[in-house]
């Protein structure tokens, strides 16, 4: 395990210590949390001091190499006006929300101090059957996906009285306008659609340019506006021992339509290096225990024809997100991302896509666009091998008679 350096890491950290706990705090150890991280540094620092000091917290600073980038610079004050947020007593008091407690920071030397959780495994652990103690007894990878499950509709959903406090978070950190953020965000993506199919003969022409406007005026409705996690996946939360699961890693955080998290659980995990593919009634049950923890706090959720035409939407969303961002990285050749390639990826959204969008008879145009997309794809690439599913998901061999 390595530690920060003394100098330019140290001191602003327990700078952010003493101010928490006292002048006496001491920083006495710091090791490295997880792997090594582009942007940022992620410690366990030891604590000493006198009164009702943790032994230990956990503290995440912006890299120097990375101050002066805009867009690392944005991620990290998107993660710190979210724990901020979240550890409003106001917002904290009205349910777990999943998060690590915030306990001090410097927004100019770019340092959050968090509670520490422990050492956990994550949902990814469990799935993969791959961390410290996380191979997992009979059911205990389904019991975790319905805990991932309801913290998110929890996240989603306790928070949404709260979320002018989120906005004066974001803009007192001169963030991105938390209500504006989202709609550039769905703009880029159906910008970015007719870049991506060109070359592939397949033009936007005004059908469909017409059905994408309407499905962004789905998107961006104000009655499921949400705070949203952004990049919910399965390495990104620890399964603590008490029966928490804490999300961590809020650099993607933002208000989004509330779905674009529970999409998660169906789509499935869209942004993650630790995709899977999930059974169809799994995916189902996990759906019905977010939905009826959103239902909770969101009335939409709670109505039936509404609930499936937004996960239809954001299905869409991921889907179109899936074509302008990955797409033209491997018409030519494919590349390997996590457990699966990218063109097992595209492939996996669009046709899970095109399937609800047929069965429910919704965007006819994007779904006729997606089947001449399949087909050309077919056409070029031949069969793309299905994606993996979980090792912990897999039923055990059965064993033979004698």
């Amino acid at each position: 395990m390595s530690t920060w350096g003394r100098s330019a890491t140290t001191a602003p950290v327990a700078a952010v210590v003493r101010e928490a706990f006292g002048a006496d705090a001491r920083v006495t150890r710091s090791r490295r949390v997880g792997g090594v991280r582009e942007r940022s540094a992620l410690l366990r620092l030891h604590l000493d001091g006198p009164g009702d000091l943790p032994a230990s917290v956990v503290a995440k600073r912006l890299k120097s190499a990375s101050a002066g980038d805009p867009d690392a610079l944005g991620l990290f004050h998107a993660e710190l006006a979210s724990l901020r947020f979240l550890s409003r007593p106001e917002v904290a008091g009205q349910a777990d929300l999943g998060a690590p407690g915030l306990v001090g920071d410097s927004a100019r030397q770019r340092v959050v101090v968090m509670e520490d959780l422990g050492d956990g495994v994550s949902l990814a652990d469990v799935l993969l059957a791959s961390g410290v103690g996380a191979a997992p007894a009979d059911g205990a990878a389904v019991d975790a996906l319905h805990r991932y499950a309801r913290s998110l509709g929890t996240l989603n959903g306790a928070t949404r009285p709260h979320l002018d406090a989120f906005r004066a978070e974001s803009r007192a950190l001169g963030a991105t306008d938390p209500d504006t953020a989202w709609g550039d965000e769905v703009g880029e993506v159906l910008a970015g659609l007719p870049g991506a199919l060109g070359p592939l003969g397949l033009p936007v022409d005004a059908t469909l340019a017409a059905e994408l406007s309407a499905l962004r005026e789905s998107l961006t409705d104000p009655a499921w506006t949400a705070f949203t996690h952004g990049d919910p996946c399965p390495d990104n939360n620890l399964l603590a021992a008490d029966g928490r699961l804490a999300h961590f890693d809020f650099e993607f955080a933002g208000l989004r339509h509330a779905l674009v998290d529970g999409a998660y659980l169906t789509v499935p995990f869209p942004t993650c290096w630790c995709v899977g593919t999930l059974d169809p009634a799994l995916q189902t049950s996990l759906e019905r225990t977010y939905r009826s923890v959103l239902g909770e706090h969101l009335p939409a959720a709670r109505d039936d024809a509404a609930y499936d035409a937004a996960l239809l939407a954001v299905r869409a969303y991921w889907a179109l997100r899936m074509v302008t961002w990955l797409l033209p990285k491997v018409v030519a050749e494919d590349r390997d991302w996590g457990r699966a390639t990218i063109r097992q990826r595209v492939v996996l959204r669009v046709r899970g896509l095109v399937d609800r969008a047929r069965d429910a008879g919704e965007w006819p145009a994007t779904a006729a666009l997606f089947e001449s997309l399949l087909a050309g794809l077919a056409e070029r690439w031949g069969d793309v091998v299905p994606m993996d599913g979980y090792p912990a998901l897999e039923a055990p061999p059965t064993s033979a008679r004698p």
